[in-house]
């Protein structure tokens, strides 16, 4: 996927990803790998595919700056 506009550097919670790829299926486990060498190779990801987070989680979790891919 190529890109047009700036490119935002993109982290991971390394803990919080371990916890979710303990749980998924492997589909969503190669999505993930899929993801990270594009964030790799393009050295963040585009503004249109980031989304900002509520600035809580349903389950509480705090998410205020966060952002979703």
């Amino acid at each position: 996927m190529s890109t047009k506009g700036p490119v935002f550097p993109v982290a991971f919670d390394e803990l919080a990803l371990a916890e979710d790829l303990a749980r998924l299926a492997r589909g969503g486990v190669e999505a993930l790998a899929a993801l990270g060498h594009e964030i790799d190779r393009q050295g963040g990801l585009p503004r249109e595919r980031l989304m900002a987070c509520e600035a809580e989680g349903t389950d509480g979790t705090r998410l205020a700056g966060c952002l979703k891919t």
